[in-house]
Formats: C-alpha cells, sequence, structure tokens
C-alpha cells in the first residue's frame, strides 16, 4: 500500500510538472513570399508585429510575476508546487522570433526603398529586456567600439 501511494504521488507530480508552461510556436523569420510583398503589406505586418511583441512581453512579465509568487509559497507552504513554474519562457522566444520577422521585413523594405509615415522601423526591429521585473528598450547593436 505504501508503495503505491508514493507512485501514485510521483505520477501526480509529473502530471504537474507538464504544466509548468506552454510550449513556444515562434513565427517564421523569413518567408518565400517576402520579396514579392508591396510596401504597403510590409508595413501593415510590422504594425501586426509590433502589436504581437507587445502583447507577449506584457504576458512574459506575468510570467515572471507567477512564478515569483509560486516560488514564494511553495518554499513556504508546499515544495512540490515549485514544478509548476513557467520556466520555458514561450511568450519571450515567440516575441524574439516576431523582432526577427521584422528584421527581415525592413530589409525587404530597404531593398524596395519602401518609406513608412506609421512605423518607426528603429523600433520596429529594437531588441528588449527584461530588467528589475520591467521592459526596458534594450540599446541597438551598433557593432564593435572603434
Amino acid at each position: 500500500m505504501k508503495n503505491f501511494v508514493t507512485l501514485c504521488a510521483i505520477v501526480s507530480l509529473l502530471f504537474l510538472s507538464a504544466c509548468g508552461g506552454r510550449k513556444a510556436a515562434p513565427v517564421q523569420t523569413v518567408k518565400t513570399n517576402d520579396v514579392n510583398l508591396s510596401c504597403q503589406q510590409i508595413e501593415l505586418e510590422l504594425i501586426s508585429n509590433n502589436d504581437q511583441i507587445k502583447r507577449l512581453l506584457q504576458e512574459h512579465g506575468k510570467t515572471v510575476g507567477n512564478n515569483v509568487g509560486i516560488g514564494a509559497l511553495s518554499l513556504l507552504l508546499f515544495p512540490p508546487m515549485l514544478l509548476a513554474m513557467d520556466l520555458k519562457g514561450a511568450a519571450k522566444q515567440e516575441a524574439n522570433a516576431y523582432i526577427g520577422r521584422n528584421r527581415n521585413l525592413v530589409n525587404v523594405a530597404n531593398q524596395k526603398a519602401c518609406r513608412f509615415n506609421t512605423i518607426d522601423l528603429e523600433e520596429a526591429t529594437r531588441e528588449f529586456s527584461l530588467k528589475n521585473g520591467n521592459f526596458k528598450k534594450a540599446k541597438p547593436h551598433r557593432g564593435p567600439p572603434a
């Protein structure tokens, strides 16, 4: 009987650990049809991608906050709860994929000499970093120092 209870507890913990976050589904950075996109289509996709990036970064911030809460509660009340933490970082991976997609679209737009009025291209391709629980825009990489 004791072995059965132990086995049930182990199986339960394995099921609980499977709930620890969702699997990332990043977008393709480069698509075969990119060269055929018009400037207007590129601009619309950049705007849509930026909205997705903002949403995903907010989701990542909430996930970090939830992980802190779960970690504190698990240390105080029920240590196996640590297995429910979301350590996969799906939202951040997806946001980075959208940023990579934007970089590719900006390259295509530059090749076509597109001009945009409603979107800042530097903003669309800037990476984000998490500092002290707040998202701050990382400075764009300018290459090695001179």
